[in-house]
């Protein structure tokens, strides 16, 4: 049977991650590499080693080789989590899908699952913010909603955020949208930018049939 030969403290460095993770400052890696019958075999947390009761010269049977890399796999997923979440917030699918190809959708999913249960991962609160800094730059509700799914955000989420856009926000967006067009040119703007047309007709008059765009301007378009 495999015997565990050595265990060795992986050199420290500074992660951003572990802070994004936790709210703190950032701290110093605490990781450790285990060899077994003299090769390496997996490197581990050092919480993980004593919970394992990892130690020189313990056997290695089926059942603990699972969990060990079971316990690696959530500890890159763990890591690379706080690298991506340092740079921007991300959607629960989102994040998973990034975690799984190097984690394993299991990990994925559970370490995803315990950072949404401490308020790190939020797809409502990332939905509303996508969606006021959209609306404050000129995009309309269609266009928001698409950038929303495109971003991880499931389907009935963002239908309820952009549900729940103030109807004036979004008359000034078009107004910004607009940028001076009017006539036919602005209802071809706002149509772009995911305006619909009552909002169109509201900031810019109504326009005769034929200067409205036609079935190939696509109401809706996202940015």
């Amino acid at each position: 049977m495999a015997t565990v030969t050595a265990l060795r403290r992986v050199p420290g460095r500074s992660r951003s991650g572990t802070g994004a993770l936790h709210g703190s400052v950032p701290s110093t890696s605490t990781r450790v590499a285990v060899e077994v019958d003299g090769e390496p075999w997996v490197v581990l947390e050092e919480g993980d080693v004593l919970r394992l009761g990892l130690c020189a010269g313990l056997a290695v049977d089926d059942r603990l080789r699972e969990r060990a890399l079971a316990a690696s796999r959530t500890a890159t997923a763990t890591r690379r989590a706080g690298r991506l979440l340092a740079r921007r917030p991300l959607a629960r699918a989102d994040l998973e899908a990034r975690l799984a190809p190097a984690a394993g959708p299991e990990a994925a999913r559970a370490v995803v699952g315990r950072l949404e249960a401490i308020g790190v991962v939020d797809d409502r609160a990332l939905a509303t913010q996508l969606a006021d800094e959209r609306l404050g730059r000129g995009f309309g509700p269609a266009a928001i909603h698409a950038l929303l799914l495109q971003r991880g955000v499931g389907e009935a989420l963002a239908g309820e955020v952009v549900g729940e856009l103030d109807a004036e926000a979004v008359l000034a967006a078009a107004r910004v949208a607009a940028g001076g067009r009017t006539g036919a040119a602005g209802w071809r703007q706002l149509a772009s930018r995911g305006f619909d047309e009552d909002v169109a007709e509201a900031v810019l008059g109504a326009v005769v049939d034929d200067e409205q765009p036609g079935d190939d301007g696509a109401w809706g378009e996202s940015p």
